[in-house]
């Protein structure tokens, strides 16, 4: 049996507040009743963050949806022009099949921290504004924080920016002094991490996703009904590029193993190279009325290969 990383994450804080899960399902327990439970003995910034862990971990418990990405895949993904000034709308987060979901990962990591597991992405809803949360895990088991994003009318690129000084106004709000967070180095690395959360996500958020329930795992798959008892059953596996990172093999192979170099007439040659994949957005609908907001992953493109190099293709399997 595979380790299932939010499972664990999960009765992990359960059975460090036992019954929180419990009094989270009560709709007249709000935040600030949250709050008070954790504040003691503990800092704003720390009690803040761990607020909306426990919420993320709630969530995912009612949900327990699981994306598994081909590592070939994943490592092209990641290897994508940074989301950091990207004019993408933001909206296009909307588009998250569940409001909660665990990525698990191997290749997501950042320079000068511990390795990851993969994360938790989960929808807070309030009657002001909905946020978007990130919850990384470590491959120890452990939560490294916690970053958000409110849904804005604004551009993917601005969002961010607001969602890291809004952090830092917040922080002075509530008299909490966070050096790292006023250090350059240590901001960069929250946007790398940010970076590579959104590249994956919006993976899963695209129109030609290619995903498919795990075969093995589908065979013991039973969805909670009625109490929810936190086992592996429960957890529906999605494995994720599986064709598509076969292909991405037989691609690096198939290049790997010719002359890297074609020749154009008398020009200099020109070398082989991969054009990245990236996002594409588009509105569907009619321009007065009721519009939907179509994400597609535009995937890598060879250029100047032999006529024999593999295509990239894609097949869509529908959203479940």
């Amino acid at each position: 049996m595979n380790k299932c990383v939010p499972l664990a994450v999960i009765k992990q804080f359960g059975n460090e507040f036992p019954g929180i899960y419990n009094r989270c399902e009560d709709v007249s327990f709000t935040s600030k009743d949250l709050q008070t439970i954790l504040s003691h003995g503990t800092d704003m910034q720390d009690y803040w963050s761990t607020v909306e862990v426990i919420k993320t971990c709630h969530l995912w418990r009612k949900f327990k949806q699981e994306y598994r990405f081909d590592p070939d895949l994943e490592e092209m993904i990641l290897e994508q022009d940074s989301l950091m000034d990207s004019k993408l709308p933001t909206k296009v987060l909307e588009s998250i099949p569940f409001q909660s979901v665990f990525v698990q990962t191997s290749r997501f990591a950042v320079k000068g921290l511990n390795a990851f597991a993969g994360f938790f992405a989960t929808v807070h809803k309030s009657q002001n504004k909905n946020r978007l949360f990130f919850c990384p895990v470590y491959a120890s088991g452990n939560v490294c924080g916690i970053l958000g994003i409110e849904f804005s009318d604004l551009t993917l690129g601005e969002t961010i920016k607001m969602t890291f000084d809004n952090y830092q106004n917040m922080l002075k709000d509530n008299g909490v002094k966070d050096e790292k967070a006023a250090d350059e180095s240590y901001y960069s690395d929250m946007c790398r991490m940010m970076n590579q959360m959104l590249q994956l996500l919006l993976y899963i958020c695209a129109a030609n996703t290619e995903k498919e329930a795990d075969p093995e795992h589908e065979k013991m798959f039973r969805p909670a009904k009625g109490k929810i008892r936190d086992q592996y059953k429960e957890v529906k596996i999605w494995n994720v590029g599986k064709e598509t990172g076969a292909i991405i093999r037989n691609m690096k192979h198939s290049t790997g193993s010719r002359h890297s170099v074609a020749h154009t007439g008398s020009h200099t040659p020109k070398r082989t190279h991969i054009r990245k994949g990236h996002y594409h957005h588009y509105w569907k609908g009619p321009r007065k009325g009721e519009r939907q907001l179509i994400l597609n992953w535009v995937a890598p493109t060879i250029i100047n290969g032999a006529s024999e190099d593999i295509p990239l293709t894609i097949t869509k399997i529908g959203n479940v």
